[in-house]
């Protein structure tokens, strides 16, 4: 019975040539620094392409994740209890490296994968975890005031000095630093670049989910249907509760696209509260087309799956997920440490013709709200805008063009499979 293996399909896409079931017990060397992987220490080993294709496929299908009950505050898969960060292999794309590390032995070539003879791609993508700030103001600043009294008591006296002076800037008018679109877009397009915005699809601005905002929102209508008119891409910030259950993912889904008047073809879920493999499952089965979760986010960066590459993970089915591996705090106090992990990050991507993505939530714009985040950013953008190796594009984009690569070997990626 043949099995669905990602090893065969990523040699695929990134040769163009599928491997003969005959070479799974050829046998191959895998250096030292890829010895965790295989759970020895850091030796060489000699291992088949089955045992190698099985070990990679498992990191990438996230195995290690599916039955773990050790699940952190969030419930989620516990960033500290993963094979890669525990080895410290967690910041390289280690799985890719691993497979041009085989097609090298195969003797085999690297395609280009990328529009244009690029190198790599990188997608900006923001989270928009926030609509605006003057929604509800009076029950925020209650929530300082609250927050500055209790610093008051517990003799912090400068984080109290913070909240009230917070509560005075919100006192003015006209101040709003959450609702940044116009200056996401003039900021992005100086560079001509565009990216993707996840927006959630929720009925209600106040529920279980939070002081958020609603589909209905005339003013959120607007501004997703503006960033669409001009090249940005919108996409579905999945809400955090009822997060795998296939008729509240269907229906936010359907609530954005009513808003946008369009089709939503890609996912995030709020918080990365998914589950590995169901929540692909239900991705497809709501209709999206790509998702992207693949990531840890909040204060850990880095590589889930080891990987930088869009791959389909479930198998007969169309959904791709494309990885993303740098998230933004809502204060960055050293952007130029920031942006050399980017730089780091970007020189590891560019080895293995990978797909670098960023997440950097639309709230964070402000320098005084979100000091050092909207710096770190501007670094980043200007990086990308000199290096002329990168193709800097929508998450759609890069779906649309896996989906073509793919279409180029005859539509199936997963016929080198493992019996």
């Amino acid at each position: 019975m043949m099995q669905h293996n990602l090893f065969y399909q990523g040699v695929q896409f990134l040769t163009g040539k599928k491997l003969d079931l005959d070479i799974t017990d050829q046998i191959i060397n895998i250096p030292p620094c890829f010895g965790p992987l295989f759970g020895g220490k850091e030796e060489k080993l000699s291992v088949s392409i089955k045992e190698a294709a099985t070990t990679i496929h498992d990191i990438l299908y996230r195995k290690e994740e599916h039955l773990h009950s050790n699940h952190d505050k969030w419930d989620r898969f516990d960033h500290d209890q993963s094979a890669l960060v525990i080895s410290g292999l967690d910041h390289s794309p280690i799985v890719d490296e691993l497979v041009f590390c085989i097609i090298k032995q195969l003797k085999l070539t690297v395609r280009n994968i990328w529009p244009k003879g690029k190198r790599a791609a990188v997608c900006l993508t923001h989270d928009v975890d926030q609509f605006d700030g003057r929604s509800y103001l009076i029950l925020r600043k209650m929530w300082w005031f609250y927050r500055a009294i209790l610093s008051l008591t517990l003799r912090r006296k400068e984080i109290c000095k913070e909240y009230l002076a917070k509560i005075r800037r919100w006192t003015d008018s006209e101040y709003d630093p959450v609702y940044a679109f116009n200056k996401w877009m003039a900021l992005e397009d100086k560079y001509g670049f565009r990216s993707t915005f996840f927006f959630f699809g929720l009925k209600h601005a106040l529920s279980r989910e939070g002081r958020l905002y609603s589909f209905r929102n005339r003013r959120v209508r607007e501004t997703i249907r503006r960033l669409d008119k001009n090249g940005w891409e919108i996409g579905l910030h999945a809400g955090y509760h009822r997060n795998l259950e296939l008729e509240s993912l269907s229906g936010q889904k359907k609530n954005l696209e009513d808003a946008l008047n369009k089709k939503i073809l890609g996912c995030r879920h709020h918080f990365l509260r998914v589950r590995f493999p169901k929540s692909w499952q239900l991705y497809e089965d709501a209709g999206f087309a790509y998702s992207s979760n693949m990531a840890w986010g909040g204060e850990y960066q880095g590589f889930r799956a080891g990987t930088s590459i869009p791959y389909k993970p479930i198998a007969g089915r169309a959904l791709i997920e494309i990885p993303f591996q740098l998230m933004d705090m809502a204060c960055i106090e050293n952007p130029v440490e920031y942006h050399q992990l980017f730089l780091n990050y970007l020189k590891k991507v560019k080895k293995v013709n990978g797909c670098l993505v960023i997440d950097f939530h639309q709230q964070y714009f402000d320098e005084v709200e979100s000091p050092g985040t909207n710096r770190a950013y501007r670094m980043i953008l200007e990086s990308l805008a000199e290096d002329k190796e990168i193709w800097v594009t929508p998450l759609i984009d890069v779906h649309s063009h896996f989906c073509s690569k793919y279409e180029d070997n005859g539509g199936d990626l997963t016929k080198g499979a493992l019996r």
